[in-house]
């Protein structure tokens, strides 16, 4: 597969038997769809990743839209955190198709962080694992 930012090989990365594509040079992610489910296993922690990520509108956005990884199609660009303030709001894409979420660099500390407000060692615990294999 192809990073969708930078057209250059991804590179398969394995840790506590979660298979993630990551791009080395502009430091994102590919998730195929339930591989976000996965994560709380590895790792043994009890933190919910949204699964509504399907359902949550596309919204408008001055970013270019990327390609999918897997089927090519344009991606759509959706917010993952629930902030009103349109400032505050992280964008990652998404494959129209169901295939899976692109994260580029910091998206994903920004989820974890998000879905654990109320346990902060948990998130730092979760964030060092994905640190120690991304350049998060």
């Amino acid at each position: 597969m192809l990073c969708p930012v930078c057209s250059k090989p991804l590179i398969v990365v394995e840790r506590h038997k979660i298979e993630l594509d990551y791009c080395p040079h502009k430091h994102g992610i590919w998730f195929d769809t339930d591989e976000l489910e996965l994560l709380p296993l590895a790792l043994q922690k009890d933190f919910k990743v949204p699964t509504d990520l399907y359902n949550k509108p596309s919204i408008h956005s001055s970013e270019l839209k990327r390609d999918c990884p897997r089927c090519k199609t344009k991606m759509d660009k959706i917010y993952i955190n629930d902030s009103t303030d349109s400032s505050n709001q992280t964008i990652i894409d998404r494959c129209p198709n169901k295939h899976g979420f692109w994260f580029d660099r910091g998206e994903l500390s920004t989820l974890v962080n998000n879905i654990n407000r109320e346990s902060p060692g948990e998130s730092k615990e979760i964030l060092k694992f994905l640190g120690e294999v991304f350049h998060l």
